[in-house]
């Protein structure tokens, strides 16, 4: 994949803190390529957004976030899902009420 299309690539906005536990266990999961996508077709990037540094922070108020680590597609919000033994995170951004998910939800 080339820098351009790299960088037109749809992605999730994922917004942690580096205070937050469940936050620092996403972010090592997406760097690590640990993750899986629902409800999104084709190729799907994942841009961390840390909330404690600049103006980042009024974005919580934009979007209405209730709890972290959220995750944004396209001004929708997705689920966010730890399978506990395998460390795996599932985003889950299909519109419909989502189906039952192994783990236990990120931002519960």
């Amino acid at each position: 994949m080339t820098q351009a299309e790299i960088a037109g690539q749809d992605k999730i906005q994922l917004y942690t803190a580096d205070e937050c536990g469940p936050c620092q266990d996403v972010k090592t999961a997406v760097e690590e390529g640990n993750f899986v996508v629902l409800g999104v077709e084709g190729e799907v990037g994942i841009e961390t957004i840390d909330l404690t540094e600049g103006d980042n922070y009024t974005q919580i108020e934009d979007l209405e976030m209730e709890a972290i680590p959220a995750a944004y597609h396209r001004l929708q919000q997705c689920r966010i899902f730890i399978d506990e033994e395998t460390k795996r995170v599932t985003f889950d951004c299909r519109p419909e009420e989502p189906q039952e998910a192994d783990g236990k939800q990120a931002n519960s």
